[in-house]
């Protein structure tokens, strides 16, 4: 299921915090500041920044799968904070 690895590998993560090796980018800082966010990651992966990242979906629009094909959205943002969206509460309702 999609949120079992969705919240497996955010766990995941999460442990390698502080380590110089690891760079978290939060879908809402890519959301609301998307130049910012990129600009950041390209400069942490010592990677050129390049203004047609930001165009990514337009690039994807030709791909089979409908990989990467619409803009981001800030529908989801908060969405995490729901109580379903932890393992607690995804066990909760898979039990109900």
């Amino acid at each position: 299921m999609a949120i079992v690895r969705s919240l497996t590998a955010v766990e995941a993560g999460i442990r390698f915090r502080g380590n110089p090796r690891y760079y978290e980018v939060r879908y809402e800082e890519l959301v609301l500041d998307a130049e910012r966010a990129l600009k950041g990651l390209m400069d942490f992966l010592e990677e050129d920044y390049d203004p047609n990242m930001l165009n990514y979906h337009k690039a994807g629009k030709g791909n089979p799968l409908n990989y990467a094909s619409t803009p981001l959205f800030n529908k989801s943002i908060g969405k995490w904070k729901r109580p379903e969206m932890t393992r607690k509460g995804f066990v909760r309702l898979t039990c109900l």
